[in-house]
């Protein structure tokens, strides 16, 4: 018998060394904690400081309904070899207020300053936490400030630590709790709609889906889910219904309500009578005046921001400022060399041309030295214009520069401002903050000149939509959609708000496909069995079915028929009407998860590429020359992900019964064995 223990003891050694135990300790974690804690990064790169005096900025956004119980910076730097100890220091504060200090010197690994910061000196919105140096590589007076071995570098390990507790949510408070910047995954919700959802209540859902992506900007959305009648138990859940039979409400009023659902989740009604009244709650939900509610239950009355819209004009749209970016004044105080910049990401479906330029407005102090202090404006490192800071730019500065043509094409711009403040003879320890300024105006701008339309059929550039001139934007989908396919079609619904942030018209077809060749920006979320009857509207689908009933591609794409069957086809097709069709049409249940996954993913969509893509049952992304040998799943590869295959709040049952049958078939083999050698 103890032959027998000890054969047991060692399968289920072995078997628990498969077993992905995190699908416990995970859930567990997330049970026990009654607050909160985040480890935010705070720099993409490392960011290098090299002159005498620097200061490095990070904003960190504090949403409403937290309590910061504790924090802390864990800051991780190096420095050149050159660097004086007993000169250089580095400092962190936060709103103004310094909380740590250590000295610079080289180290064999990277140095770390663990800085705490007390909770009351937060502030509600935004908080700067501010990086300070004074660095020194000799001892001479102002050698260093243009001395480029005088290096430090914050390494981009560095986070900041925050713990606390979540407060009570009010509907003031909206977005919150249904999104969470300081999130990996900041939509933290479930979307429900009614069984059978009508087109007017899937449009009110994307509505709310392309404001949430202009309220993200970005970022994963894994996890989220719209589901049909009944929300779960632990999710959050907004509600959507043009049904609703709430008392106190007529028809075409819309009707607004925050409610707990306890252990710290709510659900959020948006609804009304009728299509008409649902309309009006959204629109009151997805605009600011919802921040002003006094109370958590709102009837609307009217269209919130429809009646007196003002239509921009195309250049005022191609105008986007500091202030459209995020960024109020940006003040750069001290002598010598300040600098900040920002980046500019070229707004999906942009095409940009000649004309386009940078306009920068500033005013800086008139005690600056005329002679040697200037201005210089940089494109991804390359100076283009400079301009002196005297008397006559002094209170109302503009420099403005031409974008250069090589540059029209990039899908990103990192734009510089550089200030020489000169003051005269100095003692360069000091910054001299109080006569050595500018002061960078929140309505620079840049300016995009439209560049030759071009339609790019390519997956790479999704979404790459005419919104700019046509805001409208149809989605077609089946007759009677799955939850899975709301989720997907939801899900880029969030995509196109993140890249476009203008308000999109939204237009839901449920099956019918007659319509669609007057549609300039079009979804098509469908299913292989329907391919038929779909590529009578859209002749230019990749395949069809032949007199066989086999799927088979067209000639001018190499797919092999095989493939079609079992894959998810993703295709890029212009429209009649000189726009765009992004074209999915998926084998069954599982390519619909598959393509959610891949879309609340930013890396998994950056991998999608080319005018025609595969995805595989397993959600592997495929090339347009896709292989024609069949992927097998090795028994225990399969083990490994058995979580994709089965409902996520069975996994743990499922790998219970798994573990008894075997241990069990392995107490049974070794009984067997034991009575044959007696």
């Amino acid at each position: 018998m103890r032959k027998l223990a000890a054969y047991l003891l060692t399968a289920l050694m072995l078997f628990f060394s498969f077993f992905p135990c995190n699908a416990w300790a995970q859930k567990q974690a997330q049970q026990s904690n009654k607050g909160f804690l985040f480890n935010i990064k705070m720099f993409p790169q490392d960011v290098i400081l090299n002159y005498p005096i620097n200061e490095y900025h990070y904003w960190l956004e504090l949403i409403p309904g937290i309590e910061i119980r504790g924090a802390a910076v864990d800051l991780s730097f190096s420095c050149s070899e050159t660097i004086k100890k007993d000169l250089s220091t580095i400092t962190v504060s936060i709103n103004g207020v310094p909380v740590a200090s250590s000295h610079i010197f080289k180290e064999d690994l990277p140095s770390r300053l663990f800085a705490s910061i007390p909770p009351e000196l937060f502030v509600d919105g935004i908080n700067e936490i501010k990086i300070s140096t004074i660095q020194r590589s000799t001892n001479k007076e102002c050698n260093d400030v243009d001395n480029q071995s005088n290096w430090v570098a914050l390494h981009k390990n560095s986070v900041i630590h925050l713990r606390g507790e979540l407060k009570p949510a009010e509907l003031d408070d909206y977005p919150y709790p249904f999104i969470n910047k300081l999130m990996f995954s900041p939509i933290n919700t479930h979307i429900v709609l009614p069984e059978n959802p009508s087109e007017e209540e899937i449009e009110a859902m994307l509505d709310l889906a392309s404001d949430w992506g202009k309220k993200t900007a970005g970022g994963s959305i894994q996890g989220f889910k719209v589901v049909m009648g009944k929300p779960a138990e632990n999710k959050n859940a907004v509600i959507l219904s043009a049904g609703l039979k709430q008392e106190g409400i007529n028809k075409g009023e819309g009707y607004v309500k925050l409610d707990p659902r306890g252990n710290g989740l709510y659900s959020l009604i948006i609804g009304g009578r009728d299509a008409s009244g649902l309309k009006k709650a959204v629109s009151f939900v997805n605009s600011k005046f919802i921040n002003q509610a006094d109370k958590n239950e709102v009837v609307v009355s009217e269209l919130v921001g429809a009646e007196n819209s003002k239509k921009e004009s195309a250049s005022e749209i191609r105008n986007i400022t500091l202030e459209d970016l995020g960024y109020g004044e940006i003040s750069l105080l001290g002598v010598f060399h300040q600098r900040t910049m920002i980046t500019v990401k070229r707004p999906s479906g942009w095409t940009v041309g000649p004309g386009s330029f940078i306009e920068l407005f500033f005013r800086h102090s008139s005690m600056l030295n005329p002679e040697r202090s200037a201005v210089t404006v940089f494109i991804n490192g390359r100076p283009l214009k400079s301009v002196p800071l005297n008397g006559s730019n002094a209170e109302r500065g503009v420099l403005k520069v031409e974008i250069p043509k090589d540059e029209l094409d990039e899908e990103a711009w990192n734009i510089e401002f550089e200030f020489y403040h000169d003051i005269g003879n100095v003692d360069c320890s000091k910054k001299y903050e109080e006569v050595a300024w500018s002061v960078i105006e929140k309505n620079t701008r840049i300016y995009l000149a439209p560049g030759k339309i071009k339609a790019a059929l390519n997956w790479a550039d999704f979404p790459n939509f005419d919104l700019e001139s046509n805001s409208r934007c149809a989605v077609m989908l089946p007759e009677k959609p799955t939850r899975d396919e709301l989720t997907l079609a939801f899900i880029m619904a969030v995509r196109l708000g993140q890249a476009y942030e203008n308000k999109i018209d939204w237009k839901v077809y449920l099956g019918e496909r007659d319509k669609l060749k007057k549609e300039k920006n079009l979804l098509i979320i469908t299913r292989h069995d329907d391919i038929e009857v779909l590529k009578k509207e859209i002749p230019s689908v990749a395949f069809y079915r032949n007199e066989k009933g086999t799927f088979e591609a067209e000639e001018n794409f190499s797919i092999p028929s095989s493939y079609l069957s079992s894959n998810t086809i993703c295709q890029v097709i212009p429209s009649e009407v000189g726009g765009l069709i992004y074209f999915i049409s998926v084998p069954n249940a599982q390519g619909v998860k598959n393509m959610v996954n891949i879309f609340a993913s930013p890396g998994k969509i950056s991998e999608l590429a080319g005018e025609v893509v595969l995805i595989n049952p397993e959600g592997k992304i495929l090339g347009l020359n896709a292989s024609k040998e069949t992927e097998k799943r090795e028994s225990l590869g399969f083990l490994l992900n058995l979580g994709k295959y089965i409902p996520e709040d069975k996994v743990q049952i499922v790998y219970v019964m798994l573990l008894s049958a075997a241990l069990l078939g392995t107490a049974f083999a070794i009984w067997r064995f034991i009575k044959r050698n007696r």
